[in-house]
């Protein structure tokens, strides 16, 4: 419905604005709930750390080898690196273009796109993978709190938050933590 009332706030100012008390305190718990950057940050270097550990215990030798149909070791941080550069750009939208509309990640152009160019080497994927973290990162940093709670529109999901799109990735270095250790194992029975 349409509201005459409605509009945009800044939760961090609601001084003199007529909110639900229990509205209120949600809206302002969203920025005061300690440093968001920081634990932002936290659960991205968590979670790339896990990625890592998983792909470092399958054995050198057979990080660029097919241990799950076509896919290496080497592809899935590959795999990973591209998403993540992906999400930040598309984040980074919604921080700059409130009600922006996210552009789903193509799965099947990415996937075309690993088969036509030669497989990345492990000194290279790493080396792609950290140049992403570190982007990432510095991104976070670089946004205002309230660019964190900006929401733009998620075809799947709804209105969705930039925080919630930057944790996204963490959530999806997650995600392939599994597969890593399905391939560690592959390769251990095939030694």
């Amino acid at each position: 419905r349409d509201f005459d009332d409605a509009g945009w706030l800044d939760p961090s100012l609601l001084t003199g604005v007529d909110v639900v008390p229990e509205v209120a305190a949600w809206l302002s718990g969203g920025v005061s709930e300690g440093n968001v950057h920081e634990a932002l940050e936290r659960t991205l270097i968590a979670a790339r750390e896990e990625l890592l550990a998983a792909y470092l215990l399958v054995p050198a030798a057979a990080r660029e080898r097919a241990l799950d149909g076509e896919w290496a070791p080497v592809d899935v941080l590959h795999h990973c690196a591209a998403r993540e550069a992906y999400t930040l750009a598309e984040a980074l939208r919604f921080a700059e273009t409130p009600g922006h509309r996210w552009r789903e990640f193509s799965t099947e152009q990415a996937e075309v796109e690993r088969r036509l160019h030669r497989r990345p080497s492990d000194a290279e994927v790493r080396e792609r993978l950290l140049r992403a973290h570190d982007d990432t990162l510095r991104i976070v940093q670089s946004l205002m709190p309230e660019q964190l709670l900006h929401y733009g529109m998620h075809p799947e999901r709804g209105a969705v938050q930039v925080r919630e799109q930057l944790e996204a990735i963490a959530a999806h270095d997650r995600e392939h933590i599994e597969q890593l250790r399905a391939m560690q194992s592959t390769a251990l029975l095939q030694v």
